[in-house]
């Protein structure tokens, strides 16, 4: 996302005269290499990214490099925009930079991080190198994904979604079902997987799974249990659940079978039959069905059926108290 951003007041920052007044901030007398400070450059490219070689180091640079905008896939103009100009909420900064909703986010993160208000000032805090150049990045992302060895820092926080959603679907989830879990597009989804996939985080496969009282061939997505995928699934926080608002419509196909009657069980809405759903699948056969009713379904349903014989004592009962305590934000 490169080019001209106009703003609100019709004031339009270009990428190339940003990146000029981002080295003028940050290189006062010449551009001089992050890496080992030389001052001994060559022009790698005078169009937006402007780019330098040093000749001691041999290493090309940007005028982003080593900053809190390392990285970043939209332009300087968009940051100097932002920087310069914007003090508010996410949703009015998505729509001035013409960007998505996650992306503001991690734009104005990296603004409050800084801790200057709107103007110049803001925008030179921007530019402090930091003497770990993969800190940069880090320090625009929540706290619990700043640990050293956390391999989760070069996704994105969709992607970290996407990686959740699998987490929590053993058995395999279609692409729609991560893209409704994750609250992203069935399309934004796709590119997410197929990431995930290069990394090596993901897989696909063609599954039969229970649909009713038949069987239906879909593309299922699973984890590949790698070193590095184990690794960042530790890394990865709880994928927030809530009694209002978030419970899913229906209970998915492949715990149709539970209900002993395929077109019932389709029929079944949520949240109305939640107490129905929760008696039958938290005692039910499908180990599966169980933890996904703990997870999704209300915690006013798991309560009334906590209270119900057959499920206040034992293990299940244990279940049960540990998945309220839990998504009531006790634990």
């Amino acid at each position: 996302m490169t080019g001209p951003v106009s703003l609100l007041d019709g004031e339009v920052f270009d990428d190339l005269v940003a990146e000029r007044q981002i080295a003028g901030l940050r290189w006062p007398d010449g551009p001089r290499c992050p890496d080992c400070g030389s001052g001994e450059v060559a022009v790698r490219s005078g169009v937006p990214p402007l780019r330098w070689r040093c000749r001691g180091c041999r290493s090309d640079f940007t005028v982003t490099s080593g900053t809190a905008m390392h990285g970043s896939r939209i332009g300087a103009g968009r940051w100097v925009a932002a920087a310069l100009r914007w003090e508010g909420r996410r949703s009015g900064l998505a729509r001035m930079l013409g960007v998505s909703s996650a992306t503001a986010g991690r734009v104005l993160d990296a603004l409050e991080a800084t801790r200057q208000p709107l103007g110049e000032d803001r925008l030179r805090a921007l530019l402090v190198q930091d003497p770990d150049p993969s800190h940069a990045r880090r320090s625009r992302l929540p706290g619990y994904l700043a640990a050293e060895d956390d391999p989760t820092v070069d996704l994105t926080p969709a992607e970290r979604a996407c990686l959740a959603v699998l987490r929590d679907r053993p058995r395999g989830v279609r692409a729609e079902e991560v893209a409704d879990a994750a609250r992203i597009s069935k399309r934004h989804a796709h590119r997410c997987l197929g990431r995930l996939a290069e990394d090596e985080y993901a897989q696909k496969e063609t599954a039969s799974i229970p649909w009713g009282y038949k069987s239906l061939d879909v593309d299922l997505w699973f984890l590949t249990l790698t070193e590095e995928c184990v690794t960042a699934l530790a890394h990865l926080p709880r994928w927030p659940t809530s009694e209002h608002g978030e419970c899913p419509v229906r209970v998915p196909p492949e715990f149709w079978w539970v209900f002993w009657s395929g077109s019932e069980a389709g029929e079944l809405k949520l949240p109305e039959h939640a107490d129905y759903v929760a008696g039958v699948l938290l005692d039910g056969p499908d180990r599966a069905a169980r933890q996904w009713a703990l997870k999704a379904l209300p915690v006013s349903a798991l309560s009334k059926c906590r209270q119900m014989r057959g499920y206040d004592t034992g293990r299940l009962a244990a279940c049960i108290d540990a998945a309220i305590e839990t998504r009531s934000g006790r634990a």
